[in-house]
C-alpha cells in the first residue's frame, strides 16, 4: 500500500468525533472538511472539500479521469419526496462510472459482507437519487499524486514521518 508521511492514522471513532458523527442521523456532510485541520503535515497534500450543486460530469471526471474515490450524499429511496420532514442522506464512495454500461459503481459503508460492498446503480437511477440534493465530498490530492490505494484497517498505524 502507498504511504504518505506525516499522516496521522485514526480509529474510526475519532474520525467520527472530528467529523461530528451521531448515531442516529450520521455525519454531516460539511463537517467531513473537520478533517483537513489533521491532514497538514501529510506529504502529498491531502485534502476534503464539500460540494454541492454540482453536475454528474463533474464526479465523472474524478472518478474517471483523476482516478480519485468521490462521497456522495444518496437518497435511498427511488424518489424524493419533498413533504417528508426530515431528508435522508446515506453517504457512498464512488469508485467507478461504466460509460459503456451506463452503470455507476459504489462502496456502500452499510454492505457488512465486503464481498457485497462494492454495488452499482443504472446512472439515471443514481442521478435521481443524487441531484435532488448534489452533495459531494471531492478528494484533493498534491502534485503528482494520481491514484489512492485504499485506507488502514482500524488498529493499523501508517509509517508517520515529521
Amino acid at each position: 500500500m502507498h504511504q504518505v508521511r506525516g499522516l496521522k492514522v485514526f480509529s474510526i471513532s475519532k474520525i467520527a468525533k472530528i467529523t461530528k458523527t451521531r448515531d442516529l442521523d450520521g455525519t454531516p456532510p460539511r463537517a467531513v472538511e473537520n478533517l483537513n485541520q489533521h491532514l497538514l503535515k501529510a506529504r502529498p497534500n491531502l485534502s476534503f472539500v464539500y460540494r454541492e450543486g454540482s453536475k454528474f460530469t463533474e464526479i465523472v471526471k474524478e472518478v474517471n479521469e483523476k482516478h480519485l474515490p468521490v462521497i456522495v450524499y444518496l437518497n435511498p429511496l427511488e424518489r424524493y419526496n419533498p413533504n417528508r420532514t426530515l431528508p435522508v442522506l446515506h453517504a457512498v464512495v464512488v469508485v467507478e462510472y461504466d460509460s459503456d454500461n451506463h452503470l455507476v459503481y459504489f462502496d456502500d459503508p452499510e454492505e457488512d459482507n465486503e464481498e457485497n460492498a462494492i454495488q452499482s446503480l443504472e446512472v439515471g437511477v443514481f442521478t435521481k437519487r443524487w441531484e435532488w440534493q448534489k452533495k459531494w465530498v471531492q478528494i484533493l490530492l498534491g502534485k503528482g499524486q494520481t491514484y489512492m490505494h485504499g485506507f488502514l484497517p482500524e488498529g493499523e498505524v501508517a509509517n508517520e514521518q515529521s
